[in-house]
């Protein structure tokens, strides 16, 4: 089993036994491929964006501005929030029309444009938070370390802003890539795409 995490721009090897480490093969920088003054820039742009929420209803937890070498998570509520927290975001964000999370989307894209940080892609990432990351480093990313392989895909963000568009929309015309709305489902259509496997 191989980790590819942040939309496989990590590559861990799987260990040959139990008592060994993953190993890292292989991993990007977004500073190096941004530069370091554009990615100040955008450090700076989500800091001001955060203290825009001082007079917004929700609850504010922590942990809002998470670097993961090749991507940024932002999330305004905080990666501390307890469920109930995250669940009154949730309720929060749908309330509004467009949700406030689109609004602050296209906020986003429009204060990056402004300030010249190009080649720059921003998404939905999950109920809370925003996914931010060089063009080209969506989940599609993770195909590089498989070039000679048949590839599948379960995901349940497929809509326009969600994170796992690119894939999804790379692999459907193939017949191999399937929108989920659960856990439930998900085990369901992995039953089904490993059978497929099989029969193949």
């Amino acid at each position: 089993l191989h980790l590819l995490p942040c939309n496989g721009t990590k590559h861990y090897y799987p260990p040959s036994n139990n008592y060994e480490e993953y190993k890292l093969l292989s991993e990007v920088s977004m500073i190096d491929q941004l530069g370091r003054h554009k990615f100040q820039q955008l450090m700076l742009l989500l800091i001001q964006q955060q203290s825009n929420f001082s007079n917004e209803r929700f609850p504010l937890t922590g942990h809002f501005i998470d670097y993961r070498g090749s991507t940024i998570n932002w999330c305004p509520i905080g990666r501390n929030a307890q469920p109930e927290d995250r669940q009154f975001f949730v309720d929060y964000d749908k309330s509004f029309s467009p949700t406030l999370r689109e609004g602050l989307l296209k906020r986003l894209r429009h204060y990056a444009s402004l300030q010249r940080i190009d080649n720059l892609t921003i998404k939905l990432g999950g109920d809370t938070s925003f996914d931010i990351f060089p063009k080209g480093w969506d989940k599609t990313f993770c195909l590089r370390h498989f070039p000679d392989h048949t590839h599948w895909f379960v995901g349940d963000r497929c809509g326009p802003n969600g994170n796992d568009k690119e894939l999804y929309d790379l692999l459907k015309p193939k017949e191999r890539a399937f929108a989920t709305e659960g856990p439930d489902e998900t085990r369901i259509l992995t039953g089904l795409i490993l059978n497929a496997i099989k029969e193949i």
